[in-house]
Parts: structure tokens; C-alpha cells; sequence
């Protein structure tokens, strides 16, 4: 192998390393289907709990318009779950929160959710139905039960 070729396969061997190290990397900053802010800005278990202003389960009642693109979902049989106090029954049993229009098909009456929405107000609440709630629950009490739990980290 002459020197030419030899500085050639070099050069294409580290560009390579180069490209595959990016791609490697790409998962930790880019998910093409949320835009930059939220996929830098996801939450684990802990920062769900902690960032929500509003965890609650129980029954569908109502979904109505709220204005401004948002529809108002009311749930009945509402039990709530409040970081660093554990759950308990809502007053009154009830409990409303806002959705994306787009979202309220998911929000039949008469179904069984478990939501928890971000105090920012941000985004659709995460919805959790029928087998998926029970489990989504049990984490969800157990991180708001941690004396160590972390606090919001974007609040």
C-alpha cells in the first residue's frame, strides 16, 4: 500500500468513527418526534411526580369546550396522589383538568383514567387507562411517598 492510500484509508476510517460516534450520541439529543425543548426536558419517574401539579384517578363525567383550543375533562370518584403527602379522596369527589381538543377522544365518559398533569400547564397530561393504571398508581404513590424524593428540576 503506497502512502496516498494509506492517508486515504485513514482519513476514511476516522471520518466513520466520527459519523458513528454522532449517531450513537443522536438518541441523547434528538427524537424526531418531539421537537428539541421536550426531548431534553423528559422527566423520569421521580420528575413526573414531582412536576405534577395534578395527579388524579377516577371516572369520566364530562368532557366539554374550555376555549382557547383546550376541552375540560371532569372526573368523578376522583382519588388524588400529592407529592410528599401520599394520597387520599379528592373533596367532593370530583376533579377537572384541561386537555388539547385533540385529545379528548380518549376521554370517554364512563372510562377510567389516571392523569398527571405538569403544574406548567404544558402539553397533554399523561393518560393512563384500563390495566395500565393500577401499576402506573403504585409508582406514582411510592415516588410521592419518598422522603428523597427530588424536587421539580424545571420549577
Amino acid at each position: 500500500m503506497d502512502h496516498l492510500t494509506g492517508r486515504r484509508t485513514r482519513t476514511a476510517l476516522a471520518a466513520l468513527c466520527g459519523a458513528s460516534a454522532v449517531v450513537a450520541a443522536a438518541p441523547a439529543w434528538w427524537r424526531p418526534w418531539l421537537p428539541q425543548e421536550e426531548a431534553e426536558a423528559e422527566l423520569d419517574r421521580a420528575g413526573i411526580v414531582a412536576c405534577s401539579g395534578l395527579i388524579v384517578k377516577g371516572t369520566v363525567d364530562a368532557v366539554g369546550p374550555a376555549g382557547a383550543g383546550m376541552v375540560r375533562v371532569r372526573l368523578e370518584g376522583a382519588r388524588r396522589l400529592e407529592p410528599g403527602g401520599g394520597s387520599g379522596e379528592g373533596s367532593g369527589g370530583a376533579a377537572s383538568f384541561l386537555v388539547p381538543e385533540g385529545d379528548a377522544g380518549a376521554y370517554a365518559p364512563g372510562g377510567r383514567v389516571l392523569v398527571a398533569a405538569l403544574r406548567s400547564g404544558e402539553g397533554a397530561p399523561l393518560l393512563f387507562t384500563g390495566a395500565e393504571i393500577e401499576p402506573a398508581w403504585d409508582w406514582m404513590e411510592a415516588e410521592a411517598r419518598d422522603p428523597a424524593a427530588p424536587s421539580c428540576p424545571t420549577a
